[in-house]
């Protein structure tokens, strides 16, 4: 299941990080706007680690139901 939530999460963030590339490199663009693309491309990449901390930690044990 971690593989999947994996995939899911990755896709949309290497589009966001190819764009924001693309765009920061191109010519043209005004120092506040790359400045902002650069901030905006550094946090796909922080994002992409979520599912491999994820997978560091046990699953929760299943819980008792309520008067048993």
């Amino acid at each position: 299941m971690l593989a999947g939530v994996a995939h899911e999460l990755n896709n949309p963030l290497t589009a966001i990080l190819g764009v924001t590339e693309l765009l920061r490199d191109s010519e043209g663009v005004q120092d506040n706007t790359k400045r902002q693309l650069e901030l905006t491309h550094r946090q796909p990449a922080r994002s992409a680690h979520c599912p491999e901390l994820a997978s560091i930690f046990p699953p929760a044990a299943p819980k008792k139901a309520a008067g048993r």
